[in-house]
């Protein structure tokens, strides 16, 4: 190497993980340069993908030791001993995944098999597929058997614990759907370096032995929960973990699964009030207790998440009318919002927020609710109408992010949201039109771009409107409808607006099939040159 080490050290920890993979072609010693260097190889996490894990072991000998980060997908393996031995060679790992893996011991599967025909001639009178009329009085006395020889193999296979892994750098840990979760937490039961923690289950309830290694964390910043219902929550706060139990202090915390109202759960939450920095309830079937507790308790937010798919009524809006949390910066409520009255009451809680994302922005007028905002700067909608921001005067606003836009083909519209919020510098819409309709899409793409002129500090403009089957042609041939599936989006990016080296990138379908909008781009941005991506 030309320079020392500690220069290319510096020169590459400024690339990002697609150019040190380039890196690690380059020669042997760039290779073991960057192997050996920890804050690199954070950038390139060890993936052992489906069967073909196996062909990553003979890296793991040789380089283990300076492996920090690893992600399991999908993996299969015979036994956790099949983890365990990865693990031991990996003392320093500090992030941990496991998606959707699992592990097949032949007996165990064995014996479910004859558990599950057992059942089956329980219930129809034969055992498994195969006719046996001799055994037909003692079939429920053997399906007991089987079950019971199940439950001692598997009361056996827990019982044989080995010694706990020492993975004393651990601070990130996430499992994703995986049989395998139960045997990887008695493994790591020592581990109290945590740092976050995500756990999902959509097939299976977690019982004590996580709520076990979570209480016995000490640093733990970030909890995410996921299931499909309340299982999560209510086997995790089967017992009051409130704050007899726990030492953390949660800056974020993430739930996602139906939530009813839980003793042990609001306990839990109120104990992590004074700490908590992000909230996220990402739930279903929510129950208007937790609205309470966190408008009421929860005064260090600065970003929330919460569901809106509830109607308030008088009663509950006066018990929430006077909260107030100043803290606030970002907001995001998902669900229908399809009432104005409790829209305009939930984000009056929050006086001073910066970024709002909301769903539904469709069934009223925002005059007279955003106003109130004069630090909102960042604006996303999903599913929006343009109409709904009509004469809403905010010159705080600098960034507008639209996901599936209604069009209204009406230019005064566009024409109004430049002059009524003139300092957006970034306008990005993704997807454009009702029931695909590419008639409609191409006149509110056409009223976007010539409305452009409008916005006097936009800096980067990007329109992607994907068109999908099925799909309605209103204004071709049915010749020319196949070309819809080859070339299947409309896509346009401005960047550097106000600067003279000007960048506009349209896809090939637009430059095609929206000449007279390309036209018009050209009158816009004079000597620019439009590049076909």
């Amino acid at each position: 190497m030309i320079f020392p080490e500690e220069i290319w050290k510096y020169i590459l920890c400024h690339l990002d993980k697609d150019n040190l993979k380039r890196c690690l072609l380059v020669s042997n010693e760039f290779r073991e340069l960057i192997i050996k260097t920890p804050e690199l190889m954070r950038k390139l996490p060890v993936i052992f993908f489906n069967e073909s894990w196996k062909t990553k072991l003979s890296f793991i000998e040789q380089y283990g030791v300076f492996v920090r980060s690893i992600k399991f997908d999908d993996c299969g393996f015979k036994s956790i001993k099949d983890v365990r031995n990865i693990l031991i060679q990996t003392p320093n790992v500090e992030t941990l995944i496991f998606y959707n893996c699992y592990i097949l011991e032949a007996q165990e599967i064995h014996n479910e098999e004859r558990g599950f025909n057992a059942i089956l001639g329980n219930a129809y009178g034969f055992d498994g597929f195969v006719v046996n009329n001799e055994n037909n009085n003692n079939e429920e006395e053997n399906h007991h058997e089987v079950s019971n020889e199940i439950d001692s193999a598997r009361n056996s296979s827990d019982s044989e614990e080995e010694d706990p892994l020492d993975l004393l750098k651990l601070t990130f840990l996430h499992l994703d759907s995986c049989n395998i979760a139960k045997k990887v937490v008695q493994n790591l039961r020592t581990c109290t370096t945590l740092k976050t923690f995500k756990i999902t289950f959509y097939y299976q309830s977690p019982v004590n032995y996580f709520t076990n290694f979570i209480c016995q964390q000490d640093s733990l910043e970030e909890l995410h929960c996921v299931g499909w219902s309340d299982m999560v929550f209510k086997s995790l706060f089967k017992n009051n973990i409130s704050s007899d139990r726990i030492k953390f202090k949660l800056k974020k915390f993430c739930l996602e699964c139906e939530l009813g109202y839980h003793e042990n759960f609001s306990k839990f939450l109120r104990s992590q009030a004074g700490n908590l920095k992000e909230l996220d309830l990402t739930c279903y079937n929510i129950n208007f207790h937790y609205y309470r507790l966190i408008f009421n308790s929860f005064k260090n937010l600065t970003s929330l998440t919460l569901p809106t798919d509830w109607f308030l009524t008088d009663d509950r809006v006066n018990d929430i009318k006077d909260c107030k949390i100043p803290s606030l910066k970002e907001l995001e409520l998902i669900g229908a919002n399809d009432d104005v009255a409790s829209f305009k009451t939930v984000v009056e809680i929050f006086p001073n927020i910066e970024v709002l994302r909301a769903e539904n922005l469709m069934y009223f007028s925002l005059k007279d609710i955003l106003e109130n905002f004069s630090n909102l700067r960042h604006l996303k909608a999903e599913n929006f109408r343009i109409e709904t921001m009509l004469f809403v005067n905010l010159p705080s606003l600098k960034i507008v992010e639209i996901s599936y836009l209604f069009p209204m083909a009406m230019s005064f519209l566009w024409e109004n949201f430049a002059q009524s919020c003139p300092n957006i510098e970034k306008l990005i819409i993704k997807d454009i039109g009702h029931f695909k309709l590419n008639a409609s899409i191409k006149k509110e793409i056409g009223l976007i771009i010539k409305n452009l002129v409008n916005f006097k500090e936009l800096k980067y403009c990007e329109i992607i409107c994907s068109l999908q089957e099925p799909m309605v042609n209103a204004d071709e041939d049915q010749q020319d409808a196949h070309q819809f599936y080859e070339h299947p989006f409309y896509k346009i990016i401005i960047e550097n607006f106000s600067d003279d080296e000007k960048v506009i990138k349209v896809s090939q379908y637009f430059a095609q099939h929206c000449l007279e909008y390309v036209n018009v781009l050209k009158d816009i941005f004079a000597n620019c040159d439009i590049i076909e991506v």
